[in-house]
């Protein structure tokens, strides 16, 4: 279901600029910074791209922003996807703001349990809108509040693709994956026998992904 509330007013670049930031990651020469930030009432988090090297910002981080924005725009109303706001300029985007922490094994036994097992499902509305995430293995995407809610964040390498589709299909077990990953390391006792087979064939693969190594690469090729 599309949300049926109205896109808030938002700061244009020079207005953003001057507010002072609630939380802030700094970004780098690849990778967006990311503010939370309130006006006129509303708090919101910011993705920006504008201080990226002006080369990757170009040929990559303007690209993943429009990624993140269709994604977003296709999953308008799931359940555990930020809300999209808007767009400040070309190179930022306002996303509603969830007051969470990324899942993480020292969370309180009851939340992180609640958390493991509203995640296959919170997958599978992506699924449903033809979207696959396809970077749910970092646990910094994966957001719970304090009741155990799951939210899922950072859509910059998603795919939108056809419901039901072939490439739906050949790239949704890799989300699926990740919550294997998940309550195998945090909730195992959730995980039937067969559930439990493919979690340790997962975890022993996942020592030949290398495609994490790519980032720190390029910063350093970068000299940043």
């Amino acid at each position: 279901m599309v949300s049926e509330a109205p896109r808030p007013v938002l700061p244009g670049r020079e207005q953003l600029e001057g507010l002072t930031p609630l939380r802030i990651h700094p970004g780098s020469a690849t990778k967006s910074v990311v503010r939370v930030c309130e006006w006129a009432g509303l708090r919101f988090v910011v993705k920006d791209v504008h201080a990226m090297h002006p080369w990757v910002r170009a040929l990559y981080g303007r690209r993943v922003l429009r990624r993140e924005e269709r994604a977003l725009a296709a999953l308008d109303g799931v359940p555990g996807v930020p809300r999209l706001l808007g767009r400040i300029d070309a190179d930022a985007l306002a996303l509603e703001f969830v007051d969470a922490e990324p899942l993480r094994r020292n969370l309180d036994p009851v939340r992180l349990r609640r958390a493991c097992s509203q995640l296959s499902a919170r997958i599978a509305a992506l699924h449903e809108r033809g979207v696959v995430h396809l970077d749910l293995r970092q646990k910094r995407n994966i957001l719970v509040d304090a009741k155990g809610e799951v939210f899922l964040v950072d859509f910059q390498s998603a795919w939108v693709l056809a419901p039901g589709g072939l490439g739906l299909r050949l790239l949704a077990p890799l989300d699926r994956s990740a919550a294997l990953k998940f309550r195998w390391r945090y909730a195992p006792d959730l995980l039937d026998q067969a559930e439990r087979v493919r979690a340790r064939r997962s975890e022993w693969l996942g020592r030949f992904w290398i495609f994490h190594r790519f980032g720190p690469l390029l910063r350093f090729v970068l000299g940043r």
